[in-house]
């Protein structure tokens, strides 16, 4: 008898256990298999939450001046930017947010990784929309810092020192210093140093001829 009723309680409990995740899930990996014995304290399987995602970007040392990043708290404003996948041309575009940075720059590669996160990236609730599926590469579309004043030169003119040749009221070559911002395939852009109605020299002379 007391076998028995060990074999109903065993039942009873069976038909009032319910396992569930505390959020949307996907399964990842699975543990264990229909008819096995688990005990307290097994490990079923591996999930994954699918309400929101999260999406490292790293962001290397010289490009952060050039972004408004938010701080390691977070952000509390909308900062949207796009993730997009281009395979075979066929490129693919998921909204995301620019939610927070990292505490620290990486050792060995010396980036700042910045995380931006991904609503329902598995379209559960919007129907029509491309998976985001967990081990994506994406690339990533940031906006940038507004910098007023900028003059964009060809890169070629550009002298040791940052120097340039500015065209003076009575035609005299004279060497400038400037401050430049960055340079970028064929072009710099000049952030100081230039006041507006001056004359640049787009022609390579020899610096013997200041003057």
């Amino acid at each position: 008898m007391s076998a028995l009723a060990d074999l109903n309680t065993a039942r009873d409990r069976l038909e009032r256990t319910i396992i569930k995740a505390p959020y949307n899930a996907v399964i990842r990996a699975k543990h264990s298999e229909l008819g096995q014995f688990v005990g307290a304290g097994s490990k079923l399987l591996d999930v994954f939450s699918v309400d929101q995602a999260e999406v490292r970007l790293p962001i290397p040392q010289s490009k952060l001046e050039y972004l408004i990043l938010p701080g390691v708290e977070g952000y509390s404003d909308d900062n949207p930017i796009d993730l997009y996948t281009d395979v075979s041309g066929e490129v693919k575009h998921w909204p995301a947010m620019l939610h927070r940075t990292e505490g620290v720059f990486d050792e060995r590669s010396r980036v700042l990784y910045a995380v931006a996160r991904i609503d329902d990236p598995y379209a559960l609730t919007t129907p029509g929309r491309e998976a985001l599926r967990l081990g994506t590469f994406v690339n990533a579309n940031i906006s940038g810092r507004e910098f007023e004043d900028i003059v964009v030169l060809p890169r070629h003119i550009l002298r040791a020192g940052n120097t340039l040749w500015v065209v003076d009221e009575n035609d005299i070559l004279r060497n400038r210093q400037v401050n430049v911002l960055r340079t970028g395939g064929d072009d710099i852009f000049v952030s100081g140093g230039l006041d507006v109605g001056e004359r640049i020299s787009l022609t390579a002379v020899d610096a013997s001829l200041n003057g």
